[in-house]
């Protein structure tokens, strides 16, 4: 009976230390709470200009729905046609291509590609006005960094809109993010993963993929929503 004993209390000791071996760290990174949520890094207001900037409101547009892999990046290029940087996209303005592509009703022809959703009426209308200021890159454009009115609507929407849903929408979601939507985005806001890889933490993937970090005005208004609880206002 001693012996059953022993050898019953042997089985459960090695079942608890194998079932503990196994046992994996999470791959899910931590939350939000985690991460710095500081809003001290903001640009103080400069005197507003009527000017469209290329580098933070052209080239975002750009590369979240053209300058991808398989479309118009250095290694695709399809057509002839690389949208990654200030250069090229000159090129295509000079030859009428963009214009053309992204304000076409042929479906067939309209750039970004079905099933990608197109560029909204507001981007188009942006890129027109940059080009009709005369496409330059180098301007002071004299936007400020408004932090007393955060909102999703009027705020965080919109940068999401331009550097994230060309790659994480309902048509496109790439690696399986959908960033369409308050409640989707909000998902990922409580995550922590929306900070952390636009801050470009060690944890998470950078994004935009293949683009510059997004400014620091942007990111601390994204922080002062965060910290506000990531409301739908």
């Amino acid at each position: 009976m001693k012996k059953q004993i022993i050898y019953i209390l042997s089985i459960v000791v090695i079942t608890i230390s194998v079932v503990g071996g196994c046992k994996h760290h999470p791959i899910i990174p931590k939350k939000q709470d985690s991460l710095p949520i500081d809003t001290n890094i903001v640009k103080p207001p400069t005197n507003p200009k009527d000017s469209v900037c290329f580098d933070e409101e052209i080239l975002p547009i750009l590369n979240s729905n053209c300058a991808m892999s398989g479309c118009h990046d250095p290694g695709s290029a399809q057509e002839g046609i690389i949208l990654n940087n200030y250069s090229n996209v000159q090129s295509t303005i000079s030859s009428n291509k963009l214009i053309t592509y992204i304000t076409t009703t042929v479906s067939s022809k309209r750039m970004p590609p079905p099933p990608m959703s197109a560029l909204t009426q507001t981007q188009i209308d942006l890129i027109k006005k940059w080009i009709n200021e005369g496409r330059k890159q180098n301007i002071d454009c004299g936007k400020g960094c408004d932090t007393s009115n955060v909102t999703f609507s009027k705020t965080i929407g919109p940068i999401i809109q331009t550097y994230c849903q060309g790659c994480h929408s309902n048509s496109n979601p790439s690696g399986g993010i959908n960033l369409q939507g308050y409640a989707n985005i909000k998902t990922y806001a409580d995550f922590g993963s929306l900070l952390g890889t636009v801050i470009h933490d060690p944890k998470y993937s950078p994004m935009p993929k293949g683009g510059n970090k997004i400014d620091d005005c942007k990111i601390a208004q994204l922080k002062i929503w965060l910290k506000a609880g990531a409301p739908n206002n």
